[in-house]
């Protein structure tokens, strides 16, 4: 009976799609465009300064390819720089990414603070800031995590950036993001199901008996 009862369930659709697991890494992206996807995985698509960059050895872990907000372009006002948004169907939850932050319109590296801000299959906001310190390696600082945010492990359908401000030491204003080998995981959102007659009837037949055999068991047990 317990078999029938599941059965109904599946047919609600009340059971989520597996998570798979990307890395993104724009090696196989195209410079200026504001989209990108992994082989298998759902498209996002970037909106406000992000774009695809590509400067030979720029990227991180010696890559070529990375997102950023227009190196060398005049640089990006404080406040939010855009955002990447993941198409219709499908979420995702941010495991890890690389980052750093700039002056001069990203010609020189500055500590920064950047906001993210993340809506939520539900359509609320989730935010938390994190500090990205100058890289020690003049490349990426690498694997950044939301770890002990509101943001960890929560499942996403859009991300937003914003440019807080410069953090120590501070030499200039904050105006450049880059980012890169975004390790996410993703899945298809599935709409409950449309029931029909026959699956309420179903259910209705396997609850009660189930409740005619715990009825039946009470009265052979106080036999």
């Amino acid at each position: 009976m317990k078999q029938i009862l599941l059965a109904g369930l599946v047919s609600l659709g009340l059971f989520s799609s597996a998570q798979a697991g990307f890395l993104e890494t724009f090696e196989t992206e195209t410079a200026l465009s504001t989209t990108f996807s992994e082989a298998g995985g759902p498209v996002f698509t970037a909106d406000g300064d992000l774009m695809v960059e590509f400067f030979s050895g720029l990227g991180s872990r010696g890559s070529d390819f990375w997102l950023g907000t227009g190196f060398g372009d005049g640089g990006s006002a404080l406040g939010s720089v855009g955002s990447i948004t993941v198409e219709s169907g499908w979420s995702f939850v941010i495991n890890s990414f690389d980052a750093w932050t700039g002056r001069s319109d990203g010609n020189e590296f500055q500590a920064g603070d950047i906001k993210f801000i993340g809506t939520t299959l539900g359509g609320t906001t989730v935010e938390t800031t994190l500090n990205i310190p100058t890289p020690n390696n003049s490349d990426f600082v690498e694997d950044i995590t939301f770890t002990g945010t509101s943001l960890a492990g929560v499942s996403l359908t859009s991300l937003e950036f914003e440019l807080v401000g410069a953090s120590a030491p501070v030499n200039g204003t904050l105006d450049y993001l880059a980012l890169d080998y975004i390790d996410y995981e993703a899945s298809r959102i599935q709409a409950p199901a449309v029931p029909e007659p026959s699956t309420f009837a179903l259910l209705g037949i396997g609850g009660l008996a189930l409740v005619g055999y715990g009825v039946r068991r009470k009265r052979q047990q106080a036999a």
